[in-house]
């Protein structure tokens, strides 16, 4: 994705300029890697040793549902909903919109399958702890329930 992103980056400053000279645009992708980074950051904090880039298949002795500190109060998948708004915002940076639509559709179909796995498997170890949570609090991703 990123050769790609770099790609339309040079063939588009080329053929069509003026994309990439959007002032407003930019400074709001700015904010929004910074916003993303941050919010990623912060989870991957707050969750300390329970946080892991590989979905764990059998729940470890003393895990524990982090629900009410840090980003998770508001955000059910902050480090995911970091990710997304980092991925996308930095397009808008790069004045790419082909590549902001295909990242927005790849990204939002790689979510919905990560954390549909990722949830069934907080039930099995949680059980009604994590589904009233999941009833009461956004995935961070849109169109994910």
């Amino acid at each position: 994705a990123l050769t790609v992103a770099i790609l339309e980056y040079g063939l588009e400053a080329v053929v069509c300029p003026t994309l990439k000279t959007w002032r407003y645009l930019r400074w709001l992708g700015v904010m929004g890697v910074v916003a993303g980074q941050f919010i990623r950051s912060w989870a991957m904090v707050t969750a300390g040793d329970a946080f892991s880039h590989v979905i764990r298949e059998v729940k470890k002795p003393g895990s524990r549902l982090i629900t009410d500190s840090g980003p998770f109060k508001w955000i059910r998948h902050p480090s995911y909903a970091g990710f997304f708004l980092w991925a996308l915002s930095l397009q808008l940076v790069l004045g790419n919109p082909l590549m902001l639509a295909i990242n927005c559709w790849l990204l939002l179909h790689f979510f919905r399958d990560r954390i549909g796995y990722e949830e069934r498997l907080l039930l099995q170890f949680f059980g009604d702890r994590y589904g009233e949570y999941r009833r009461g609090t956004w995935s961070g991703i849109p169109t994910i329930k």
